[in-house]
């Protein structure tokens, strides 16, 4: 059976980069892994080996799409690229089980987003940043956008953003992926263009591995469901969805680290949204709403990536249009709020974020300009301060992080 899925993975446009770039390493001690997912984006190919600069421009000749690899200095943010690793259609999210140094890619085997969506699994060489295949899985659906990871059962949950949605893939004591355990169909639409049908577009898993929340931006909801982690098999929980405001398009979700709240942001109308979770009822109550946009702000609004730090004190949102900047908030985790700190620019119009594993850093993909900025953390105060030139990452999306 894993031959058959080495073959299949193997014949799925996912080529490894061998040759593409060097291949020198982190330095042993005081440095982390940073593992890029690369898709559509502006700028020729990446430079040949490490260092950083000014954003690139726009041009035809866009680098090849799949996972990249850099070292981050953990003390002085400094990110030196060590290349490209494997190619990978259709990328656009990547979550690394740290544990297996294991990284899981959404992806397709085709260009065209209408063709069924796969999920490829890699094993990561902690000290040359290089990737071997592990296998491939159908993701359930089209245009696969989000990988939530439940590390009590070994299972990754995707959200299938071309139809709405949710797989459910059960993964290998290596690391690599089996053929789908389950599917959930979402539905309903909503009155912008954008929402003609569900369009599934955030995965998160409660902290007891219980429960899994999907945002669906197509239909202005969000989906509850129960989780076996024996059967992989998901059911509705009671009541099996609640709704958000009409035409706001519900996009990223998370737990607080305590799982007693939830948080989520809304694309359209820019919002984010705290909700109180009840985890014996498995629902979502006590809606509190935050809106990250000037009171005089007219243009398009766009919300983007979400995280919550890993202590558990402060939260952090990035928006898009004419803002691009990344807000800092404290979060209040015994009344469920959040109070800005802090707003600073990204340096260009940012896809996705994520601290590091040790919470000192911050890194921003901004897809438009095709750079990587860097941010340190204050873990005393929850403030960024941006450290250095971006990296020059062209069609730079997603991005995960695994420690010497």
């Amino acid at each position: 059976m894993r031959s058959i899925r080495c073959l299949a993975f193997a014949t799925a446009i996912v080529a490894m980069a061998l040759g593409a770039q060097a291949q020198t390493g982190c330095p042993a001690s005081g440095s982390e892994l940073v593992l890029f997912g690369a898709g559509k984006g502006p700028g020729g190919p990446p430079p040949a080996g490490g260092g950083s600069g000014t954003p690139v421009t726009a041009t035809a000749d866009l680098p090849p799409q799949g996972i990249y690899t850099a070292c981050l200095d953990e003390k002085t943010g400094k990110l030196t690229l060590l290349g490209l690793q494997a190619k990978v259609a259709r990328i656009s999210w990547v979550t690394v089980d740290a544990k297996k140094a294991v990284i899981y890619t959404t992806g397709g085997a085709t260009a065209n987003m209408r063709d069924p969506g796969t999920i490829f699994s890699f094993k990561i060489d902690r000290v040359t940043g290089a990737v071997t295949p592990l296998g491939s899985a159908l993701s359930g659906g089209t245009d696969p956008t989000n990988l939530a990871w439940d590390a009590h059962s070994g299972t990754l949950f995707v959200a299938n953003h071309g139809e709405g949605v949710v797989g459910v893939l059960k993964t290998d004591a290596d690391g690599g992926t089996r053929a789908l355990t389950d599917k959930a169909q979402q539905e309903g639409s909503g009155p912008s263009p954008r929402q003609k049908n569900a369009e599934a577009h955030g995965v998160a898993v409660d902290p007891t591995g219980r429960y899994v929340l999907c945002t669906d931006f197509g239909a202005d909801k969000i989906y509850i469901y129960k989780f076996d982690g024996a059967t992989g098999k998901l059911s509705p929980s009671s009541p099996a969805f609640i709704t958000t405001p009409a035409g706001s398009g519900p996009r990223h979700i998370t737990f607080t680290p305590d799982g007693k709240f939830v948080i989520m942001d809304t694309e359209m109308n820019g919002q984010v949204r705290v909700y109180r979770w009840d985890e014996k009822a498995g629902t979502l109550v006590d809606p509190k709403i935050v809106d990250p946009y000037p009171a005089d702000y007219k243009d398009p609004r766009s919300a983007a990536e979400i995280q919550i730090s890993h202590d558990g004190k402060f939260f952090y949102l990035s928006i898009r249009g004419k803002e691009n900047k990344l807000i800092a908030y404290k979060w209040n985790g015994s009344e469920g709020t959040l109070t800005e700190i802090q707003r600073i620019a990204t340096g260009g119009t940012p896809w996705s974020f994520s601290l590091d594993e040790t919470g000192k850093w911050l890194l921003v993909t901004n897809n438009d300009v095709g750079t990587v900025s860097v941010f340190f953390v204050d873990k005393s105060t929850g403030m960024l301060t941006q450290a250095g030139d971006p990296l020059q990452l062209p069609g730079a999306m997603t991005l995960g992080f695994l420690s010497r």
